[in-house]
């Protein structure tokens, strides 16, 4: 392997000299750890545009070792989008300075690997090396906006994400939305400067479709981030840290990421105490508001949840009751229907119910009128809401031969809790 690098060493040598570069006098300096690819090259292009030594062309040449071509990764209206392109290339820069790339794919099978490096003077190559430490910059500083994160070898990627937001009618939103701006507008009286809430309920609530509005509410000002576990979220959070990005970070079903770190339910290590108290972690100066949601706060430890510091508040995004029921069921059935019925008589029928579960029953008291070309009442929602109840009774009352012989401890999802089969592995050093 060493005697085919120095050979396509050599030929990136023939090629300096080719264009001018006198290699008897001054041998060229050779960077392997440079691997970077033909579109970092392209992107370091367009970084460079306004500097005084920017990169003018990167002109790939014949190489004698090195086979030249590319894979493709798409087609789009305006050209070719390459995933990849191997050969040898020269990078000329604005002063006159040039350096030759080289990057070529050796091996086969399993054990097929791409190799590369960059060669020139020293001036060529710090400024090169400058370029790459911007670039980096500005890949990793979070952007405004909403975006789904993945922590891939200790780098954070970043997708666009853009939910679509609907109607969530609940107590809790108007609590949850003054927390979060009187977060943020009392940064400078404030000495700490990150906060922690936890939402808790059954499903169907509305936390996840609530967590979506609020996104889109603070997109344009802040960085608001889905993760779905711990290491993403600390890997935000100081990256955020360091550039006094505002941010708001969103974990859903918390006890499943804790439990991931941890190696059980109910249980908190060290690694997510210290993770939530904050010791990983500088305050950020530009204002954190972390946002943890969960369906079993029985699962998450009382180390976590009875410590102030680690989550500063609880809200229960619970089910519907009263006024809130009312709206809801009004939301689904429109002002022209529920105008026409009684309003404490719907208030009774949905009282206690989930978003959803008013949703449902609103939609089925439809389609049940429009099919048998009746006029919605409370009688007729009364039924549904009865029938549906007994349908789940009858459900959960039934016990068939699918459990003969089975052990309650093997009854998953009828109050045993499955152990879990693995653990997150962190790698602190790169916190």
């Amino acid at each position: 392997m060493a005697r085919i690098v120095d050979r396509i060493v050599m030929d990136a040598k023939r090629v300096m000299s080719d264009n001018g570069y006198d290699t008897e006098k001054n041998f060229p300096l050779v960077d392997r750890s440079f691997t970077y690819t033909y579109n970092d090259l392209r992107e370091l292009q367009k970084t460079s545009k306004r500097r005084k030594s920017a990169i003018v062309d990167i002109e790939q040449v014949s190489s004698k070792l090195i086979p030249p071509y590319c894979k493709v990764m798409s087609f789009k209206t305006n050209g070719i989008m390459f995933e990849d392109k191997y050969g040898m290339f020269v990078i000329k820069l604005k002063n006159g300075k040039f350096g030759v790339y080289a990057r070529w794919e050796t091996g086969s099978g399993k054990v097929k690997f791409v190799d590369s490096f960059l060669m020139g003077d020293k001036e060529f190559l710090s400024y090169i090396y400058s370029l790459s430490v911007k670039r980096k910059k500005q890949q990793e500083k979070p952007k405004l906006g909403i975006y789904k994160t993945q922590v891939i070898q200790g780098v954070v990627l970043y997708k666009k994400y853009n939910p679509e937001t609907s109607t969530v009618i609940h107590p809790v939103v108007d609590v949850m939305e003054r927390s979060v701006t009187r977060h943020f507008t009392r940064l400078k009286e404030r000495k700490y400067h990150d906060r922690t809430a936890m939402l808790y309920s059954c499903a169907g609530t509305g936390k996840t479709e609530f967590l979506k509005n609020l996104a889109q509410k603070y997109k344009n000002t802040h960085s608001i981030v889905f993760v779905s576990g711990v290491q993403d979220m600390i890997f935000h959070q100081r990256l955020s840290t360091k550039y006094k990005i505002p941010t708001i970070i969103i974990l859903e079903e918390a006890e499943e990421a804790f439990m991931q770190v941890s190696g059980n339910y109910g249980i908190a290590n060290s690694s997510v105490k210290n993770i939530l108290s904050g010791y990983l972690t500088e305050k950020n100066k530009g204002g954190c508001y972390k946002i943890f949601t969960t369906n079993h706060p029985n699962r998450i430890a009382n180390t976590i949840t009875d410590r102030r510091g680690r989550i500063d508040e609880f809200q229960e995004f619970g089910k519907l009751k009263g006024d809130y029921s009312y709206e809801c069921a009004e939301l689904y059935l429109g002002k022209d229907v529920i105008s026409k019925l009684d309003r404490d008589k719907i208030i009774n029928s949905f009282n206690d119910m989930t978003g959803v579960d008013i949703k449902y029953n609103c939609e089925t008291a439809i389609e049940y009128a429009e099919a048998n070309e009746l006029n919605i009442s409370n009688e007729l929602i009364d039924n549904i809401v009865s029938n549906r109840n007994d349908d789940i009774k009858k459900m959960r009352d039934f016990k068939g031969d699918i459990y003969d012989g089975v052990g309650e401890s093997d009854k998953v999802g009828f109050g045993k809790t499955p152990m879990p089969s693995k653990t997150e592995q962190f790698d602190f050093e790169n916190f």
